[in-house]
């Protein structure tokens, strides 16, 4: 299934409204990153690449033991377009021939292999340069992206990031249902809504 596609973890941002890096927030037996690498990892895949910026050092040293390539995006202050153009130069440096990059969050630790494994079916069975996750309002991340979108992936700046490009090429994307919600884990309240599903 690797066939040069990669992955992208985005673990930049400073996480304000949650007041604490979620990034190394207690998530089951691990973190909400680590739960995420650990996902990522059973895609057969290759090592994931994950996009840290603020408190980099300190998430680094608490995940050393995990399968991934650590990339660290000194202008992550920019936004999580920024830190997607970082993550792409990185896999792209690494893997020149790269055919597709799904892009995942560190914050939506409810995604599941299966949604994952559904995507990448779905590109490997469709011939679009993009599938996403389709949500109530739009579509977003998780999503695979072919190299032909890769020169405007590379143009993101600021907090511009996937969904950008997704919006941009709506009719020839494909959008696989979640089935269930994938709540993005921002604040106090998110994180204690996450911990009563466990």
């Amino acid at each position: 299934m690797q066939d040069n596609k990669r992955i992208i973890i985005l673990a930049a941002g400073s996480a304000t409204r949650m007041g604490e890096p979620k990034q190394m927030l207690p998530y089951k037996s691990t973190t909400l990153l680590g739960h995420t690498i650990t996902i990522a990892n059973t895609l057969s895949l290759g090592k994931p690449f994950v996009v840290l910026g603020a408190n980099a050092d300190s998430i680094l040293e608490s995940h050393q033991q995990y399968q991934a390539n650590f990339v660290i995006n000194p202008t992550w202050e920019q936004g999580m377009g920024n830190s997607l153009v970082f993550g792409l130069t990185a896999a792209l440096e690494a893997e020149p021939k790269l055919e597709a990059v799904l892009v995942l969050l560190a914050d939506q630790p409810l995604v599941s292999p299966s949604h994952l494994l559904g995507i990448i079916k779905k590109y490997e069975s469709d011939a679009v340069p993009v599938i996403a996750t389709k949500y109530e309002h739009g579509a977003g991340v998780p999503a695979i992206f072919n190299k032909s979108l890769f020169p405007e992936l590379l143009e993101l700046k600021g907090d511009y990031g996937a969904r950008k490009i997704i919006r941009d090429h709506l009719d020839k994307a494909i959008m696989v249902p979640k089935k269930h919600s994938l709540l993005d884990i921002d604040t106090p309240e998110d994180y204690l809504q996450l911990r009563n599903l466990d």
